[in-house]
């Protein structure tokens, strides 16, 4: 029972720790964020619309990608599914808590996708969608952002 605590404990100062380093403030979630159906895209005219259902894919096999380099307690490989901006801080405390990380893996099985962003350049030129995921951990939900950057997504909250 002590190993769960210590788990849990760990994963909500970490979530806590990174939301709010990756919130910066701003806009609210409804301000920012088109909830979709399943089957529909948008375009906003920037850029060619990319389908919900495809987003959901690639999403999907960075999630599995970062679950197995869990179940390889790899705190390198993991990193690596972060985005920039945050990836030296997960990489710090991956490195710290090397014991736990294959638990990742379970956490990130089956998590449901919330909402995706409307489709569209950032002023930064790289940033086109955002996702937000649930995970479950024993009745507390747990929030993963997600960016897509350069065609990529990357885990900015975890």
């Amino acid at each position: 029972m002590k190993a769960n605590y210590k788990f849990y404990s760990f994963f909500f100062i970490l979530f806590l720790l990174l939301w709010v380093v990756g919130c910066g403030g701003g806009e609210t979630l409804r301000d920012t964020f088109l909830w979709l159906p399943d089957n529909n895209s948008v375009n906003t005219g920037n850029v060619t619309p990319t389908s919900v259902a495809t987003e959901k894919i690639a999403i999907t096999e960075v999630v599995n990608q970062f679950a197995a380099a869990a179940i390889e307690k790899s705190p390198e490989k993991m990193a690596n599914y972060f985005a920039p901006e945050v990836k030296n801080t997960y990489l710090a405390v991956f490195n710290d808590n090397k014991d736990q990380l294959s638990k990742f893996s379970e956490v990130m099985k089956n998590p449901k996708m919330n909402f995706i962003s409307e489709e569209k350049l950032a002023s930064d030129n790289h940033q086109s969608r955002i996702s937000e995921m649930e995970v479950i951990i024993d009745g507390i939900t747990f929030y993963v952002r997600m960016i897509k950057i350069d065609g990529q997504w990357k885990i900015k909250i975890l």
